[in-house]
């Protein structure tokens, strides 16, 4: 955006201060946007004693680093996040998330020029007082890495379940938990 770089972050400086400013809400905003795999994790949460007051018949604390569900383990559980927890019919509060990971050398090259592109399309106005030409053209180059970098990402795994539909007989017979038919649910 045409400014030079930072040499050191904790300098008094109007660029400085700005992009301290920005960083986590640029870097959870990116991480919110895509399964990535160097930022999910399997965890067992920890049941509430409380049960919610309706809707639901478990609820279960999120971790503090929780960024975004991917998905529950027992697939036809119905669920809700409702921060600080998930609210759920599921009889195991097993979750793959997606971690605010803040150790930048887990993070895939692509991704770094993702966020840094976010970081730039973010400080563009604030930075250069121009608030159209550079912001639109950091914008599309934000898209531009975005889009690569899910791509890429993706490949790195099976494919998602294309049109599945949660069974509460399928999961009954896998995890041999009790058949409830619609009418149950």
């Amino acid at each position: 955006i045409g400014q030079s770089a930072i040499a050191n972050f904790t300098d008094d400086n109007p660029r400085v201060v700005a992009v301290n400013a920005l960083y986590d809400f640029a870097l959870e905003s990116v991480l919110r946007v895509h399964n990535w795999s160097f930022a999910a994790t399997r965890v067992s949460l920890v049941k509430d004693n409380d049960a919610p007051a309706w809707g639901f018949s478990a609820k279960y604390r999120l971790p503090n680093d929780f960024i975004r569900l991917i998905r529950l383990e027992q697939k036809s559980a119905d669920f809700k996040v409702e921060r600080p927890f998930l609210l759920t019919d599921g009889a195991e509060g097993k979750i793959l998330y997606i971690r605010n990971e803040e150790d930048t050398t887990v993070y895939d090259p692509l991704f770094t020029r993702a966020l840094t592109a976010r970081l730039a399309s973010d400080l563009c106005k604030q930075l250069t007082g121009d608030s159209t030409t550079h912001t639109v053209v950091m914008e599309r180059e934000f898209d531009k890495y975005l889009d690569e970098a899910r791509y890429i990402d993706q490949l790195e795994g099976t494919p998602p379940d294309i049109g599945h539909v949660p069974s509460h007989y399928r999961e009954a017979r896998i995890n041999g938990d009790k058949f409830r038919s619609i009418e149950d649910s």
